[in-house]
């Protein structure tokens, strides 16, 4: 980062951190215990930040963004498992659907009798140590993407074909060409009804469309629906499974909706708070910032309330910005 700083002409940098992601996904638990470790980690990024903020000229602004923040999840709902109880998944080896029950029955009995002799705590222990030994994977596991199992596509309506969606807090559930809109509505509503039998939390606390973040050649046009699961909650898609909810093991680092903006430098004020500020906001804020013309179409609005100083709006671009000024220079060079 410091030679690419220091050594290239740049007019826009960008540089991403995101080992931060990792740790806080599987040490979540750590983290919050303020372990040694995490917080070597997060002085080296500290550091990082040091490196940009010297490397900074009086013209220049700095912003840090996240994408997402992040959260403990301790509560487990196997999504795939409801819809395959709602009739709308089927699997075509009954066999193996079977085979998954005893597993998942075999696990819970075993879990149920740590527990009564209170032994779930040297369970853990003594995982951990065969980890910091090396002899078990940490976490193996934790996010592994769970393979779609072997569906009955013929009566199949509704599933979700990743499990990456339960280490961001939310799932995507695909239809079929069959499932009328009606059917839809009816999974809508009733996923919104569910509440966590252990503390009464809705489970979904938003639901959306196909359509709700982002259209164009790139977006999947296929019918789904995106939820969002609410505060210490993950949704996960294994089948098999005897109960749709479940506890632990340990909380896991899932992210969060709201993630974190500031912003440092030339015309930047100081000491205030962004109320309303969404991660759309932050290319037309650069764009404004750099005298560069907004594209049409383009979402989210500049964050006007950071600078002390109006940026130049598309009224007022009259060939002052970076472009025009390099097109300038270029053009006295060649002459």
């Amino acid at each position: 980062m410091l030679r690419l700083l220091l050594n290239k002409p740049w007019d826009f940098f960008f540089i991403t951190y995101i080992g931060a992601d990792r740790i806080q996904h599987l040490r979540w638990k750590s983290i919050m215990a303020f372990h040694p470790l995490a917080i070597e980690y997060y002085q080296m990024l500290d550091e990082g930040l040091g490196i940009a903020l010297d490397a900074l000229h009086a013209e220049d602004m700095l912003m840090i963004v996240s994408d997402h923040g992040f959260q403990g999840a301790s509560r487990k709902f196997y999504i795939q498992e409801y819809l395959y109880k709602r009739g709308l998944l089927r699997m075509k080896d009954r066999g193996a659907r079977r085979r998954l029950e005893l597993i998942s029955l075999a696990r819970n009995v075993v879990k149920r009798f740590l527990r009564a002799l209170n032994l779930l705590w040297l369970s853990r222990r003594v995982r951990r140590q065969l980890r910091n030994k090396g002899i078990m994977t940490v976490e193996k596991n934790a996010h592994a993407i769970e393979k779609l199992p072997d569906l009955d596509w013929q009566n199949t309506l509704a599933w979700v074909p990743s499990n990456s969606g339960s280490i961001a807090g939310y799932v995507d559930i695909f239809f079929d060409d069959s499932m009328t809109e009606e059917q839809v509505s009816e999974l809508k509503n009733a996923l919104q009804e569910i509440r966590d039998p252990q503390n009464g939390q809705v489970l979904a606390v938003e639901i959306h469309r196909e359509d709700a973040f982002g259209s164009g050649p790139f977006a999947p046009h296929q019918r789904h629906i995106v939820v969002i699961s609410g505060e210490n909650t993950t949704m996960l898609n294994q089948l098999g499974q005897n109960s749709l909810w479940e506890t632990g093991p340990g909380t896991m680092g899932v992210h969060h909706p709201d993630g974190v903006l500031y912003l440092y430098g030339s015309n930047v004020k100081r000491g205030i708070t962004i109320e309303s500020a969404h991660v759309y906001d932050v290319v037309p804020t650069i764009l404004s910032f750099m005298g560069i013309p907004l594209p049409g179409g383009l979402a989210g609005s500049v964050i006007e309330e950071a600078f002390e100083q109006p940026l130049p709006t598309q009224s007022t671009m009259q060939g002052d910005g970076i472009v025009m000024q390099k097109l300038k220079k270029l053009a006295s060079q060649a002459t």
